[in-house]
């Protein structure tokens, strides 16, 4: 990255750049996994490119370690790579790719944190980069903490004692009004120049001007009420940065729509994002025009890509730009034949799909109101046009679901494969235990057992070899513990602490913070219960979710 430089869009920098007009403010934005994952979710690209675009910030990125030899393209520019030094970022945590300077030397240390189970490597490095992982334990020089991203709308509770401020909404609404709160008015850092008042500290001074943002939220400055998330600025997060060392190697990403109206109850994504906003088809193309600059590789992000009322016109734009196109799951009501011919003529060879359930009934009281035949059918429209790969996902365990339906998923997965074997096309089938979210109707349902989870999900595999159909699936260990960190209040931190830190097997360190797993994931959970993380009101209100659950 070190020499990749082209500001060709206002405001933009190298990577991990300086503003114009000098320094007021030094963050560090930190994603706590690999450089790899890091750079391929597009809330890192947003806050990055806000808080590039802030004048008087110097921002610089830091990731788990485990990058090396990194190779980067500025999305503006359309330079070509430069490899970075072999020895880039290969060792250190807690310290920036670019300059390698620890955490502890910034302002601000801003993590963007999309999954339950970075909550470890959030406390790792931390203390890797010479902080106090308690926010009550940091002084007056210590930098301001701040989490954004997905979980920090779900339930910001588990990790609320390592953290300073949740700023709970999108990158580009609240970053301009933090960086107003907290750039220094002398040009030389914003810790240097706090003026005190003789009754609260430099940083409760600062904490207290980050909470006045819509948005923020500040565990040590209790809200009265609920907190909103900020109001949604009207911006589109598309790559900022291409790089072959990203997950999704060499590829520009960029949303066409946000959020999702289906419904499936046991979804998030679809809750937190309201109402469903699409992207005008001219901003779109427009996109994948700049992309075009700098890679061949699109990828159209979205939780309902064919729900845009300009899906063929997007396809159809990218086929003449000659881009290849890749897509998320797609939603199996808009496939229609001219939408799967437009997939592989732009270059589409795998296409997922997600029935979540073997068994029709199971299906729609979760909200996934397609029959059998119509799966069956989607899938051989796909591979009859040329898909080379279907990939459908299932979930274990979910609510309802009886000793039949390992049975189910099997028998709907060998009419799949007789169907696209066909036309040339194989099956892979994804399993995953069924995790309780927050802010969904399924909210309150207990989680099966680990052991039934295994026994499923063992069942179905031997069902689907005897076709040839190969599977992966994920653990029911972690998906138990993902269950614990979704659910969980503040008493689950010093359990995140212990094997973080400490390399405390999960549920021993569960035990010793006095947190019961059992009662905490694998109940059903009251009606009147309150939850940790109604201290943030994101998505549809709690009795329509309730009735939501009750109607199933």
């Amino acid at each position: 990255m070190s020499g990749v430089d082209g500001p060709a869009a206002a405001g933009s920098q190298p990577a991990g750049g300086w503003s114009p007009g000098g320094t007021e403010l030094s963050v560090a934005l930190v994603y706590p996994e690999r450089y790899a994952i890091g750079m391929s979710n597009l809330g890192m690209h947003a806050a990055l490119r806000a808080f590039r675009s802030a004048p008087g910030v110097r921002v610089e990125r830091a990731f788990w370690p485990g990058s090396s030899g990194i190779v980067e393209d500025d999305g503006f520019a359309g330079v070509a790579p430069e490899p970075a030094p072999a020895d880039r970022f290969a060792g250190d945590a807690g310290r920036t790719l670019e300059t390698e300077t620890p955490l502890s030397d910034f302002d601000v240390v801003a993590f963007s944190v999309s999954f339950e189970g970075d909550y470890f490597n959030l406390v790792r490095l931390l203390a890797a980069g010479g902080l106090e992982p308690l926010a009550a334990d940091r002084g007056d020089d210590a930098p301001l903490v701040v989490v954004g991203g997905v979980c920090s709308q779900l339930n910001p509770a588990p990790i609320a004692p390592f953290v300073d401020a949740f700023l709970i909404g999108d990158a580009d609404a609240l970053i301009p009004p933090l960086v107003t709160a907290l750039a220094g008015s002398e040009g030389a850092g914003a810790r240097s120049h706090e003026a005190r008042s003789p009754d609260a500290s430099a940083r409760e001074m600062r904490l207290a001007r980050v909470r006045g943002i819509p948005g923020a939220y500040v565990p040590s400055l209790p809200p009265v009420e609920p907190v909103l998330p900020a109001a949604w600025a009207g911006g589109w997060v598309e790559s900022l940065l291409v790089s072959p060392d990203a997950y999704f190697r060499d590829m520009y990403l960029m949303e066409i729509s946000r959020g999702c109206g289906r419904g499936c109850r046991f979804c998030a994504a679809g809750e937190l994002q309201r109402p469903v906003r699409f992207r005008p088809v001219g901003e779109v193309i427009d996109a994948a025009r700049r992309a075009l600059e700098v890679t061949s590789r699109v990828g159209l992000v979205s939780a309902a890509l064919g729900d845009h009322p300009d899906i063929v016109a997007i396809l159809e734009g990218m086929k003449a730009l000659g881009a290849e196109v890749n897509i998320s799951s797609l939603r199996m009501e808009a496939i229609t034949p001219r939408v799967a011919a437009l997939l592989a003529d732009c270059g589409v060879r795998t296409a997922t799909i997600a029935p979540e359930a073997g068994d029709e009934d199971l299906r729609r009281s979760v909200g996934k109101g397609i029959s059998d035949d119509e799966v069956v059918a989607v899938a051989e429209r796909l591979a009859s046009h040329g898909i080379e790969r279907i990939r459908a996902y299932f979930m274990t365990g979910l609510p309802g679901s009886g000793c039949g339906e390992p049975a189910a998923v099997a028998a709907l997965c060998d009419r799949v494969r007789s169907a696209v074997a066909q036309h040339g096309a194989r099956l892979a089938v994804s399993l995953s235990p069924f995790v309780p979210k927050p802010r969904t109707p399924l909210q309150w349902a207990a989680m099966a057992p680990e052991r039934d989870h295994r026994r499923a999900i063992a069942d179905i595999r031997r069902r689907l070899a005897r076709s040839g159909v190969s599977t992966t699936s994920a653990g029911p260990r972690e998906a138990a513990q993902e269950a614990a960190l979704a659910r969980g209040g503040a008493d689950l931190a010093e359990a995140i602490r212990l094997v973080a830190l400490d390399g405390v097997p999960w549920k021993a360190a569960a035990r010793s913070a006095g947190v019961d797993l059992t009662r905490l994931v694998h109940r059903e959970h009251d009606a009147d219960e309150v939850f940790p993380w109604e201290v943030v009101d994101v998505g549809r209100g709690r009795q329509l979710l309730r009735r939501l659950y009750e109607s199933r």
